[in-house]
């Protein structure tokens, strides 16, 4: 699972769920000019995210209420179902199967490699979280929109146009529906042990309260990689089938990549 598309898919969330949304987002990277389509659809407490990002489509489908993360690959016709407690599991699995490559190593070697990768996932627990201040108000896309300023250790990682929650005319029971998806994904870093820090700091959660980023433009090294710009956002009866399993599919255990049971 991506933290970006968790993030985005979080904040689609709190759109009407009952009537259906279809939203559209556009992102653009610098280097490459890729343009890759992120399409948001979500209704009756639940939502698909397609995105084309790896050339080929890519599927997630989420039930907060049920607590279960579906990956679907339409490549090879396969699926995986992960509910928020397997993330206990899999951070066990993670650290048997760690276990097991060292066992295999010569005694300098394993030294060498546990040192490396105990400092990697170090450096993952503790990356410092995104600090965020107001720098300006503006309208964007007809949305009026606080421009916040994203930095880590005072370097600019991001520039956000985020239009609040009172600006976009949400109704209470989607504020509602917002904070059940937001504990749903700190329900899954506490049961991802000792990784589930790497969660939280990705997420930034804190800025979920405040609106929804109409448009991103990310920085690395003082240099834009990236613009993301919310295009488009319908109301519309969507199929139930779009948020079911596609007949036919073949079903794969969260577990198999692992070799266990």
């Amino acid at each position: 699972m991506k933290v970006k598309v968790i993030l985005i898919v979080l904040f689609g969330f709190v759109f009407n769920v009952f009537a259906g949304n279809i939203l559209v987002i556009k992102t653009i990277d610098k280097n490459s000019e890729k343009t890759t389509v992120e399409t948001i659809y979500v209704q009756d407490g639940k939502i698909r995210f397609e995105s084309n990002k790896n050339s080929g489509e890519e599927i997630t489908i989420i039930n907060p209420k049920e607590g279960t993360i579906i990956s679907i690959s339409p490549l090879d016709s396969t699926y995986v179902v992960i509910t928020k407690d397997d993330f206990s599991k899999i951070a066990e699995v993670i650290k048997i199967q760690k276990e097991k490559m060292l066992n295999q190593l010569p005694e300098e070697e394993r030294k060498a490699m546990e040192a490396m990768l105990d400092a990697q996932l170090e450096e993952m627990k503790n990356q410092p979280k995104t600090e965020y201040k107001k720098i300006n108000e503006e309208k964007y896309n007809g949305y009026n929109c606080e421009v916040l300023e994203g930095s880590v250790e005072n370097k600019k990682t991001e520039t956000i146009w985020l239009a609040k929650w009172q600006n976009m005319d949400v109704r209470d029971e989607y504020r509602k529906l917002f904070r059940e998806m937001k504990n749903f994904v700190v329900e899954i870093s506490k049961n991802f042990g000792e990784f589930g820090n790497v969660i939280e700091n990705e997420l930034d959660v804190e800025i979920f309260d405040k609106g929804f980023p109409v448009k991103t433009i990310s920085y690395e090294n003082g240099e834009i990689t990236s613009t993301a710009v919310l295009e488009s956002v319908k109301e519309k009866e969507i199929p139930t089938e779009l948020f079911n399993i596609p007949e036919g599919f073949k079903n794969k255990s969260p577990f198999d990549e692992f070799n266990i049971e």
